[in-house]
């Protein structure tokens, strides 16, 4: 089963993914698990409310670290990350 993240907000900033972010889910004893491997997300709560909260944090975090990051503050990996991030996301120039 997948949950989908239509958009998520860095301060009073709201961004829209171009397709929703889909994230993985599984139950685990006492509740249940959200990840998407490919920007290392992943958040385990008791209800799926709990953990979509969890994953806008880091999603956030993502953005301020990467996404608004200058390239010549990043490794090469970071660079291909900071680019994915700002290729799902609707108006980033």
């Amino acid at each position: 089963m997948e949950m989908g993240i239509v958009a998520f907000s860095v301060g009073a900033k709201k961004f829209k993914f171009k397709t929703p972010l889909m994230l993985e889910t599984e139950n685990v004893e006492g509740g249940v698990c959200l990840t998407r491997e490919d920007l290392s997300l992943s958040a385990c709560g008791k209800s799926f409310s709990e953990c979509e909260t969890i994953i806008r944090e880091e999603l956030e975090m993502l953005w301020k670290h990467y996404a608004l990051a200058p390239d010549d503050e990043l490794t090469a990996g970071a660079i291909a990350l900071k680019n994915k991030l700002l290729a799902m996301v609707e108006g980033v120039k």
